[in-house]
Order: structure tokens, then sequence, then C-alpha cells
């Protein structure tokens, strides 16, 4: 008695893609691990890279900020667990400050281990999103 027990995976990522919209970064923090690997996958791709827990909650305010508050906003299509894994599928959109119109295609594989998110590997179209991020934002 008296032990807590940690969220189902798939709500933890859920939460983490909430936790990423709503810009509480407070939440954020809670739900990635300390040895957090978090990989944006692209080949030739500026943001390319594993970055750890720091790397993430220091640079995500920055990346958002070019977005108008609440977007860009991640509708997750399909979601798939397979024992401390899973795989995320969805579609990001929104809408940058300069009014354009943001829109991209998302697969991702989470490992949660206790109720945290210790391996995160982000695919999308990277085409699309360095042609994006290539024009005034």
């Amino acid at each position: 008695m008296g032990q807590t027990h940690p969220q189902a995976p798939e709500q933890v990522v859920r939460d983490l893609h909430a936790a990423i919209t709503a810009r509480d970064f407070a939440r954020l923090r809670d739900l990635l691990d300390d040895r957090l690997a978090w990989e944006v996958c692209g080949i030739d791709f500026a943001g390319a890279g594993i970055f750890d827990k720091a790397a993430i909650l220091g640079t995500m305010p920055g990346m958002l900020e070019v977005f108008e508050e609440g977007s860009p906003r991640m509708t997750i299509t399909s979601l798939f667990r397979d024992g401390d894994w899973v795989i995320a599928e969805g579609t990001g959109a929104g809408v940058f400050r300069d009014g354009r119109s943001y829109e991209n295609r998302y697969v991702f594989f989470h490992e949660i281990v206790d109720g945290r998110v210790r391996t995160l590997r982000e695919y999308m179209d990277t085409q699309h999103m360095a042609s994006l991020f290539a024009g005034p934002a």
C-alpha cells in the first residue's frame, strides 16, 4: 500500500505532446527521463542529431517561439504499444507568427521507463521542414 504506479506508457506519450503544445516546460521536464536520448532522424538536416534532456529543455522554448501560441499541435492518428515502446503516428499543424501555415507528418518511437520518456526517435518530412524554416519566420 502507498505505492504509486506510473501512468500507462500511452498516456505518457499523449501528455508529452500536450505539454509541448501548451509550452508547459515544467511538465515536460517531469516527463523526460534524466538519461533521455531524443533523436531527430534525418540526413543532411540542420536539426538532426541526438539530444539529451538539457539540450531539449534548453532549445524547445526557442523553437516554439516562431509559432503562434498553441501551435504547433500534434494530432496523434495511430498509437501502438509493445512493452516499453510506444509508436505514435500523427500530424503536426499550426501557424507561424508571420501567418504561414505549418503541417508535417510524424512518426515517433518512444521508450517509456518508469513513467518517463527515456528514448525518443522523431521521424518527419525533413525536406519539407527545411523549406519551411528557410523562409521568413
